[in-house]
């Protein structure tokens, strides 16, 4: 089963990529963080587009296409589990907490559309861009 086979969930794509998602909107550290990292790429790919005047991407799909591959390696790779207790919130690795739980988190990462998360990160870069370019003269 691939993720479009899926069925959709709260607008997107299936299941597993709107829980991705929500957490990185709702966390705040976390969106953050995945927003300067959008920032940062979709600027490198502005840059990329100005050099290279035959490029047939736009700067936004660039940054779309790198965003959506960091974030597949990092929540794949790297999978961490946020803990909450009573003295705030902590992380320990998923491998310390090895249970079919976290085999089944796991393997539902690979149903989880990269892109789509990567497009919302970047659009909200290009919206704070347009909102800070018409409150510049105010």
């Amino acid at each position: 089963m691939s993720y479009s086979t899926m069925p959709e969930y709260n607008g997107y794509v299936n299941y597993p990529t709107w829980a991705v998602s929500n957490f990185v909107q709702n966390d705040e550290a976390v969106y953050e963080y995945w927003t300067r990292e959008a920032d940062k790429l979709y600027n490198n790919a502005l840059d990329e587009v100005e050099d290279n005047q035959d490029c047939e991407f736009s700067a936004k799909q660039i940054a779309v296409g790198e965003i959506s591959l960091i974030l597949k390696e990092e929540f794949e790779e790297n999978p961490v589990i946020i803990v909450h207790t009573e003295h705030g919130a902590s992380t320990c690795d998923t491998y310390d907490l090895l249970s079919p739980y976290t085999d089944l988190l796991q393997a539902t990462m690979k149903y989880v559309d990269w892109g789509e998360i990567a497009e919302m990160l970047v659009e909200g870069v290009l919206d704070s861009r347009d909102y800070q370019a018409e409150n510049e003269g105010k």
